[in-house]
């Protein structure tokens, strides 16, 4: 009864303290809005940016500048020494102390970025499973001690040896993932999960591992709990404001964004980080030579350091026999590309996960503001939401979604609806080894049944029937 009554007074607590909310994807204005809204309703901005946490690359990651900053709070940016890696779980636990030092200031925490894993631990209590920190498999007695007569439990260990960053190259784990075992493994020991995973999220699959081989639990049957424990997950009272622009719209913006990047002194930015990665001050440097840096740790996962790998790696060689500035304008090809990728992964987890989640949730407001365009900021963007914004902390009526703007109405979800992953297996198409053919997830079943080959094999079946 007690721990049900303190479970009961955090929630109520939480959910009278809002938090307001801006996303979207890199250059939108996020930054700016966050901002504005701060120096109107007495706020403080909570970063939500997996890169500006770390010190240094303040051009490439776009760190707002002090000036920028107008004297307005900055929390949980640039504060992380590149020679360690910060994890999710620290920023959900840091993040988490900040907005109730903000709250017990009487001031408005506003969080801004478009990390959606950062995001997700904040507004959902069971978003992150904290258990199973990262095995030492060096260590004779790693494993649970239910695992001691599994029969897997050796397969296990060396898939998660094969797959461990920290002692790999990407190539290898790349290598490993490639014999399927990874996800043959999760499929044993949690089927749940494996039917959640795509077979090429081999990070996924491995924490699920790696979660059932330290615990000696599925993952899945972790995340049940965590459900069933909280049965009002949303953390706090929450107005999100979703900034969107149209592709068209935002890919010359963010090209020519690369370019001011350049002119701001880009280059001596990456060369200096460049010099401390050679040197082993940031995490990702390699243990044994001629090993590949590893650029998805800490750090070097920031757009801008592997895109322009060749190019630092023939500075570093003098004497060469090659054409240096071609490398480097293929590396300022590569960055626009890269940033242009992550905005269209920003738009679809948005669109398809935040959205949906939040619609018809109790306690969450969501609405979307069009940045495609950045003439008439103010009318368009900043007086709007910061309307709503104080509609929504004293409690008034806010403007339905749905109405506020034209693309509203087409983007945004008409009911709540939790996206369900699911491995659907085709009744007319077949794989390489002549097995039925087995699609991950509804967006590779709508795709592969729009596909030539099997809108005739329906056919033929159908003129069989």
């Amino acid at each position: 009864m007690l721990s049900f009554t303190r479970h009961a007074f955090h929630t109520l607590r939480s959910m009278t303290h809002p938090l307001l909310v801006v996303v979207g994807t890199t250059g939108v204005g996020k930054s700016q809005l966050g901002i504005e809204l701060a120096k109107a309703l007495n706020g403080e901005v909570v970063n939500a940016d997996s890169m500006q946490v770390y010190k240094g690359l303040d051009i490439a990651t776009n760190k707002a500048t002090t000036e920028e900053r107008d004297g307005i709070p900055h929390h949980l940016m640039d504060f992380v020494d590149p020679s360690r890696e910060y994890s999710v779980s620290e920023f959900q636990r840091d993040a988490l102390q900040v907005i109730s030092q903000i709250h017990s200031r009487g001031h408005t925490p506003i969080l801004v970025g478009g990390t959606n894993y950062y995001i997700q631990s904040l507004l959902w209590r069971e978003s992150i499973i904290a258990s199973a920190s990262e095995p030492d498999l060096s260590a004779p007695d790693i494993r649970h001690e239910s695992l001691a007569s599994h029969p897997l439990a050796d397969r296990m260990a060396r898939a998660l040896d094969a797959t461990d960053p920290k002692r790999r190259s990407m190539k290898e784990i790349a290598e490993f993932v490639g014999t399927n075992e990874l996800a043959e493994l999760v499929s044993c020991v949690d089927p749940v999960m494996a039917e959640r995973w795509h077979p090429n999220e081999d990070r996924k699959l491995r924490r699920s591992l790696q979660i059932f081989y330290t615990t000696g639990k599925p993952h899945s049957e972790w995340i049940a709990e965590q459900q069933a424990s909280t049965k009002d997950t949303l953390r706090f009272k929450t107005c999100i404001f979703w900034l969107y622009a149209d592709p068209p719209a935002l890919y010359p913006r963010l090209d020519k964004r690369v370019d001011e990047m350049i002119k701001l002194g880009l280059f001596p930015e990456l060369l200096d980080m460049r010099k401390k990665l050679v040197t082993g001050q940031v995490i990702g440097t390699p243990t044994q030579d001629h090993t590949p840096y590893n650029y998805t740790r800490g750090i070097l996962q920031a757009i801008g350091f592997k895109e322009f790998d060749t190019y630092f790696s023939h500075l570093e060689s003098p004497g060469a026999d090659t054409d240096v500035d071609s490398l480097c304008a293929q590396g300022i090809e590569n960055m626009k590309r890269a940033t242009r990728q992550y905005a269209r992964r920003q738009v679809t987890w948005i669109k398809n996960k935040l959205a949906t989640r939040c619609f018809g949730v109790e306690g969450v407001e969501f609405f979307l503001l069009d940045a495609s365009s950045l003439d008439g900021w103010n009318q368009t963007i900043r007086d709007p939401a910061i309307q709503i914004a104080k509609d929504f902390l004293e409690n008034k009526p806010t403007p339905s979604p749905h109405t506020l703007t034209p693309l509203a109405s087409t983007l945004l979800p008409t009911h709540s609806k939790t996206p369900q992953w699911k491995k659907q297996t085709c009744p007319v198409c077949v794989d390489r080894d002549g097995k039925p053919r087995v699609l991950n997830g509804s967006l590779e079943w709508d795709v592969h049944v729009q596909t030539r080959g099997h809108r005739l094999r329906m056919q033929k079946m159908d003129q069989v029937v």
